[in-house]
Order: C-alpha cells, then sequence, then structure tokens
C-alpha cells in the first residue's frame, strides 16, 4: 500500500501540537523535554528524507527533512554539547536550513530562487558565527548580511536557465554589494580605497559584457 505523506504530516502536526501543549502546561519535565523533541524531530526527518530517497522529485520532503534535521542537532547540542547552543545554536539552525535551500537548487536547477533564501541565511550564519569568533570586530557585521545577498545575486547572474542568461540579477546584485561594503566600513579609512575600486569594477563589467556582445 502506497504512503500518504498527507497522513504522517498530519500525524507530526498533531504529535508537535500535544508536545508543545504539555509543555506549556508544565507536565513535561526539562529533564525530559529535550530528548522528546530531539525524538520527534529526528522521526520527522527520517520520513522525509526516506520520502525523498524514494523519489528524487519531491524536493519539498528534502527541504523538510533537513530543517527537522537542523531542529535535531540542535537539540541534541543542548543536551551534549555545554554551551555550544547558547554560542552557535543559531547559526547551526540558519546554516542547515540554508543548505537545504542549496540542495532543492541542486536538484533542479530550474529552481534558482532556492539560492536566494539559502544565501540570506547563509549569509546570516556567517555574521552569527564572525560575532562569536571575532570580538571585538573591525568593522560592522551587519554589512556581512547585505554583501552575502550581493553575491548571492551575483551567483544567479550567471546562471543560465531554459537557455536564458539572468543577467537582471546584476542590478540588485552591485547595490547590495555596495551598500554592505558602506555599512561595514563606513568608519573606516579604507572605505577611502573601496569605493573607487567599486568604481571602476563596475565600469568593467559593463565594458565587458558590451565587447562580448559586439
Amino acid at each position: 500500500m502506497r504512503r500518504d505523506p498527507r497522513t504522517v504530516i498530519g500525524l507530526l502536526l498533531i504529535l508537535a501540537g500535544v508536545l508543545f501543549g504539555l509543555q506549556e502546561l508544565n507536565l513535561i519535565s526539562g529533564e525530559l523535554e529535550d530528548p522528546i523533541f530531539a525524538l520527534s524531530f529526528g522521526v520527522g526527518m527520517i520520513f522525509f528524507l526516506s520520502s525523498f530517497a524514494q523519489d528524487r522529485r519531491r524536493w519539498w520532503a528534502a527541504l523538510a527533512g533537513l530543517i527537522l534535521l537542523a531542529l535535531t542537532l540542535l537539540k541534541v547540542s543542548e543536551m551534549a554539547l555545554l554551551g555550544f547552543a547558547d554560542q552557535f545554536g543559531g547559526a547551526l539552525l540558519l546554516g542547515v536550513i540554508a543548505l537545504a535551500f542549496l540542495v532543492v537548487f541542486a536538484i533542479d536547477r530550474a529552481m534558482w530562487w532556492a539560492l536566494i533564501p539559502g544565501g540570506v541565511l547563509f549569509s546570516l550564519t556567517t555574521m552569527l558565527v564572525v560575532e562569536e569568533l571575532v570580538d571585538p570586530l573591525p568593522f560592522d557585521s551587519a554589512g556581512i548580511l547585505f554583501i552575502g545577498m550581493g553575491l548571492t545575486f551575483l551567483i544567479i547572474n550567471f546562471l543560465t536557465v531554459d537557455g536564458e542568461r539572468m543577467n537582471w540579477a546584476i542590478f540588485p546584485a552591485l547595490p547590495l554589494l555596495v551598500f554592505g561594503l558602506f555599512i561595514g566600513f563606513s568608519q573606516q579609512a579604507l572605505w577611502d580605497y573601496i569605493w573607487p575600486s567599486l568604481l571602476v569594477l563596475g565600469g568593467l563589467y559593463f565594458l565587458v559584457s558590451s565587447l562580448r556582445r559586439g
């Protein structure tokens, strides 16, 4: 008999609702809370990833499975790695979800849109890790987010989907990169050298594009 994914999704949602309800009513002790949630997330992860393994067209199953993997790892880290979840838990969660969107793109290159949330989440992951590891920061970490978003669109710019080059992506890419560098280094003397270099690079890009078309 063929498994209907909606049945398992419904059961997982009911289980999650019951667990969160028990937690709010303080009927689950602190010692049992993390193992129960980790086990629940793990069961859901196994189901979705096995569903994807059976049919590679189920990209949504890969996305859901990897997100549940991130939640499972977060809960396990809270139980086993003292201090790790507090310091890097957010980065771990966002990083694995970013990886999930990149997997969706790898499954089907026509789903180029998955690179956008993947790039944003990976940029946030990098920002959180840098903030934890580097102290004091020689720049504003918010610039990492916009630079990462700009690089994401820059990568999309070089993609070809259904025989068409995604040239439009250069237009959000350049402002995001400039804005990110401005935020990151606006208070630094280095900015005096960065913005003329950006103008030169932008000019070279349009010049090379013009010559290639010619």
